[in-house]
């Protein structure tokens, strides 16, 4: 699946404000982006887990790449090669995600043999840091099925 127009913009966007010299804005357009969510106003997330992200993205970002990094595309792309996976595997995504990864977790679902998904409901991005123990039950379940 190529990129959407949404997830460039997602991408371009940060990299403009990291460009300027802005790692504040970067990091919190990430958290608009990845933890509140394109559904949901910033006063619906408890703001504990909007600055534990925020200072996690400002950390990252203090990180010099190494010189000379690249990424380098799969070729393959893993999303050609989904029905080869043969181990149990489990998709978790927000209700309140970004519609691309709402369309690739359905996509992943669908073409991995056996795939379970599971939708969690009112979170976004970042399920395991905004309703850990629904994770976890989730997780562990899965994995006690295996």
């Amino acid at each position: 699946m190529v990129p959407s127009s949404e997830m460039l913009g997602i991408d371009s966007t940060e990299e403009a404000f990291l460009k300027k010299g802005d790692p504040e804005g970067a990091a919190e357009f990430n958290v608009q982006t990845w933890v509140v969510g394109p559904y949901r106003q910033p006063g619906e997330v408890p703001s504990t887990l909007r600055q534990r992200v925020k200072e996690m993205q400002l950390r990252n970002y203090a990180v010099p790449s190494p010189i000379g990094a690249e990424s380098i595309p799969l070729e393959p792309r893993a999303i050609t090669r989904l029905e080869k996976i043969v181990v149990p595997t489990l998709i978790l995504i927000g209700d309140k995600d970004v519609p691309f990864f709402q369309s690739l977790s359905a996509i992943a679902a669908n073409r991995i043999p056996n795939a379970k998904r599971n939708i969690i409901p009112d979170v976004a991005h970042m399920i395991s840091m905004e309703k850990p123990e629904i994770f976890n039950r989730i997780l562990v379940s899965f994995v006690a099925d295996k």
